[in-house]
């Protein structure tokens, strides 16, 4: 027997509580094929061997090894479980030459109704334990006041084994699976080398005078850790594979509302390179020139990103616009969900762009590139001059939740209305809608005096849209005319949920997989290694905002590192001695706190009021 795999091997308990359990229900099953064998050419062997044959098969397409080390294994006080099940249920172990014998031609007859079996074991198997660890988190996590750090088996198990790899044998699956696992280990702990990973998964647990990977084994490297090599083999493949995973969990995202299609953004990134790179190119970026490759990512209401595409770095931005959208707008249409915005920097500046916006049914927030237009330069500058002001009432006025309370109401007002909704009626509702939470920005959020110079500001950026109307070409009249004007408040109300895409960009640039903290240039090289590595990445993120909304049950900041997970305690703590010597100032701050908490509801189902009577919004004076 092999002292190393004795030493180094390790399954988890709960994968052989499972197994053990798995194994009871398809004895029947085993024995039928057992006996089936035995019988078809009158053989002359022990049933029990035979049955522990099937078992031994059934364990290495599960895990993907060869028959000598699971014997070994199964053998040894490395899988107590699996071992105390072979010796109460035959009373003893086959032989490991009779097993080598006959295995292989049991197998090759009875192929079908094994594979059957280990398919069924393995996808049961590693959705039990990734819905046992969840539900477990889930508990901690709602009774305890402290920043919890969910374990790694919380992520597995969202999607089955056969429809992660569909187009592979369960023995593939089983090989492969271990390097999936570790690929999402990578990404939840903000691993950016396969060297660091590897020193991860390698870290031993000693116990007595002997040790084991405990690490590896949870992601189900049961025999042994793989070294650098097998993972710059074996990524790549996985990476290549993870788009019937990825439609599964967009499905599942959608379902648990994480991924809102009511507004979209689309914004390019640039990742750079080794200068060695052949398929790479100087590019421009908003930091100036880089050498590299070009990412066009479209991201959700809540800045998940959805979608990407990854080009050559002297890529136009506009260039990237459709093949980015097109498959957002499918997966919109299959999961049943209206895309009212679309939104993009002065990049995608086009009249061509606007169009295709609208033809979608969207409405386009395209900020403005005034190019070599003297008019639409008069007009940025007129909304540039506002921007402070509104960007100041958006702060003061409106609590975080209220700054995207535009979007509830979108969402009150879908449940009310039959779909598809028409261009037109998009544009009544968020004209409406947006007035009514600019209406309130306004007057909790700048003095009067601000209020004065803001409504001046304002009739600036009129008149020159009224020039633009008037004297301007076709093009600068349909990029200047948006359904609200550039620089107020109600374009900020939309234009910010770009900005923090943005910033979601950069995240997934550095602290990603892309290029990791540190470095100043990806691992991968050629356009096809980046592009896979790109998309892989987002597949992970997708991954953990899932689990985050499962263990959680928040939506909002799903792309928060793990290890800032917890429950949030609001408390109120009054100063006695304060309060005691001033009353009335106290009860004011209370009821004024009231006041501000209650405001934005109140606000809210008065904004649908008014969108169902379509009688013109109110405003406080």
């Amino acid at each position: 027997m092999d002292s190393n795999t004795l030493i180094n091997s390790w399954i988890p308990t709960s994968v052989q509580v499972n197994l053990v359990d798995e194994f009871i229900q398809y004895d029947q099953h085993v024995q039928q094929i057992a006996q089936k064998y035995i019988s078809d050419e009158s053989r002359n062997m022990n049933i029990n061997y035979v049955i522990q044959w099937v078992y031994l098969i059934i364990l290495l397409n599960i895990f993907g090894i060869d028959l000598g080390t699971i014997y070994s294994i199964l053998t040894s006080d490395r899988a107590q479980i699996l071992n105390k099940y072979f010796l109460d249920r035959f009373k003893y172990f086959t032989s490991r030459s009779w097993a080598y014998k006959h295995a292989s031609d049991l197998f090759s007859i009875h192929k079908f109704d094994i594979e059957a079996i280990s398919e069924s074991i393995q996808d049961s198997i590693y959705l039990k334990i990734g819905n046992s660890f969840r539900k477990q988190a889930n508990a901690v996590y709602n009774e305890g006041k402290q920043k919890i750090t969910p374990p790694i088996e919380a992520f597995l198990g969202l999607v089955s084994p056969s429809s992660i790899f569909p187009d592979l044998s369960v023995f593939e699956r089983g090989k492969r699976l271990p390097y999936f696992n570790a690929r999402i280990y990578m990404h939840i702990n903000h691993i950016s080398s396969i060297s660091e990973l590897v020193g991860c998964i390698k870290e031993i647990e000693i116990c007595e005078s002997s040790y084991s990977y405990r690490i590896a084994g949870r992601l189900g490297f049961i025999h042994r850790p793989p070294g650098k090599g097998m993972f710059y083999q074996n990524f790549p493949l996985i990476e290549d594979k993870l788009q019937f995973y990825e439609e599964i969990i967009d499905e599942m995202l959608s379902i648990e509302e994480i991924h809102d299609f009511h507004v979209i953004s689309v914004d390019c990134c640039n990742v750079p390179v080794d200068k060695r790179d052949k398929s790479a190119s100087n590019g421009v970026g908003s930091r100036g020139s880089f050498f590299g490759q070009k990412a066009s990512i479209g991201a959700g209401t809540y800045c998940l990103p959805v979608n990407s595409v990854t080009k050559s770095g002297n890529s136009a931005d506009i260039s990237l616009y459709r093949e980015t959208m097109q498959p957002i707008l499918d997966l919109a249409k299959k999961v049943k969900q209206e895309i009212w915005i679309q939104t993009a920097d002065a990049a995608y500046t086009s009249t061509y762009l606007i169009d295709d916006i609208i033809a979608s049914g969207s409405v386009p927030f395209i900020d403005i590139n005034p190019r070599a237009s003297k008019l639409l330069k008069t007009l940025k500058q007129a909304a540039a001059n506002l921007e402070d002001l509104s960007k100041k009432a958006i702060k003061n006025g409106l609590a975080p939740d209220e700054r995207k309370g535009y979007l509830s109401d979108l969402r009150l007002y879908e449940m009310k209305h039959p779909r598809p909704i028409s261009y037109n009626e998009k544009i009544k509702v968020l004209k409406r809608l947006l007035k009514n939470w600019a209406d309130y920005a306004r007057y909790h959020g700048l003095k009067p005096a601000e209020q004065l110079q803001e409504w001046k500001f304002r009739k600036k950026i009129q008149i020159c849209r009224q020039i633009i109307r008037t004297s301007g070409t076709w093009a600068e009249n349909k990029i200047a005319q948006s359904i609200v004007m550039q620089g107020t408040i109600e374009w900020f109300l939309v234009y910010h949920i770009r900005g923090q895409n943005e910033g979601i960009n950069g995240i997934l640039k550095k602290r990603g997989n892309m290029i990791g903290d540190g470095q100043h240039t990806t691992w991968g090289r050629g356009l096809k290694s980046v592009r896979i590595r790109i998309e892989s990445e987002i597949v992970m993120y997708k991954t953990s905002s899932l689990v985050y909304k499962l263990i959680t049950g928040r939506i909002r900041h799903s792309m928060r590192r793990i290890y800032n997970w917890r429950v949030r305690f609001y408390i109120f703590i009054f100063w006695t001695g304060f309060y005691r010597k001033t009353p009335p100032l106290m009860i004011y701050i209370v009821c004024r706190y009231l006041q501000w908490q209650m405001s934005g509801v109140k606000r809210r189902f008065h904004t649908l009021t008014h969108i169902e009577s379509e009688s013109p919004p109110l405003t406080q004076n």
